[in-house]
């Protein structure tokens, strides 16, 4: 609302631009469901099985 403010000339400087933001943590746990880890598997086993038949033995 203060930049609007400024904008319309209501008011020359918005003093709440000189406020610090305090470091907000929103980091977060993921656990997978079954369905993601089945998923997961799947195409793992796919990809080490390309690579299995690409190597020379």
């Amino acid at each position: 609302m203060g930049q609007q403010a400024v904008a319309w000339g209501i008011i020359e400087i918005n003093q709440a631009n000189k406020i610090k933001r305090l470091k907000e943590d929103n980091t977060r746990t993921r656990y997978f469901t079954l369905n993601e880890m089945q998923k997961i598997i799947k195409q793992v086993q796919v990809a080490l099985k390309v690579v299995v038949l690409m190597t020379d033995f």
